[in-house]
């Protein structure tokens, strides 16, 4: 577990679903994705910098 209380896996969770939900379209066709979150701070930094995160590991997926 990353964080120990089960609202911020939660809100961890929601905030990494709603931007790969968002992106999809443009980045994932057929694939399965599975996203590892290793540090809880994904809880609390701002939207647009987890959202450049996530869309730059979605573009690794794309050109592999």
């Amino acid at each position: 577990k990353v964080a120990k209380s089960a609202p911020e896996r939660n809100r961890i969770r929601s905030r990494v679903y709603e931007i790969v939900r968002l992106q999809a379209a443009d980045y994932l066709t057929n694939e399965d994705v599975v996203i590892t979150v290793f540090d809880s701070r994904l809880s609390t930094i701002e939207h647009g910098e987890l959202q450049d995160i996530i869309i730059k590991l979605l573009e690794q997926i794309k050109k592999v």
